[in-house]
C-alpha cells in the first residue's frame, strides 16, 4: 500500500470495483476520507483507485465468500498505525458472480 490516509477518517468498502460499492468509495473519497477498496475484480480496482485518485485510497483483492482467505483487515491501517482498523467499514453483498 503506497497511501496513507494522514489523520483523515478512513473507511474499508467491500465490493468496490463497481455498483454501489464503487459509488460509495467515491462519494467517501469526495468528502475527504481515505477508502479501502476491495473486491476480487482487480482490473477493477485499479479503475476504482484511479477515479478516486491514487493518494485517497488502497486497493485490496478479497473474496468475502472465501473463509480461509486472510482478513484483509490485516493490512489495512488505522489513522494511528494501530490495529485494527479504527475507521468505518461499509461491506456491499456479493452478486454470486465467479
Amino acid at each position: 500500500m503506497s497511501a496513507r490516509s494522514n489523520g483523515r477518517k478512513t473507511i474499508f468498502i467491500t465490493g468496490a470495483a463497481s455498483g454501489i460499492g464503487l459509488a460509495s468509495a467515491k462519494r467517501f473519497a469526495a468528502a475527504g476520507w481515505f477508502v479501502g477498496l476491495s473486491d476480487i475484480d482487480v482490473t477493477g480496482l485499479k479503475a476504482a483507485l484511479e477515479a478516486i485518485g491514487p493518494a485517497n485510497g488502497a486497493t485490496f483483492k478479497l473474496d468475502v465468500r472465501d473463509r480461509q482467505a486472510p482478513p484483509a483487515a490485516s493490512a489495512w491501517p488505522a489513522p494511528s498505525g494501530s490495529r485494527p482498523p479504527a475507521g468505518s467499514w461499509a461491506c456491499r453483498t456479493s452478486t454470486g458472480r465467479d
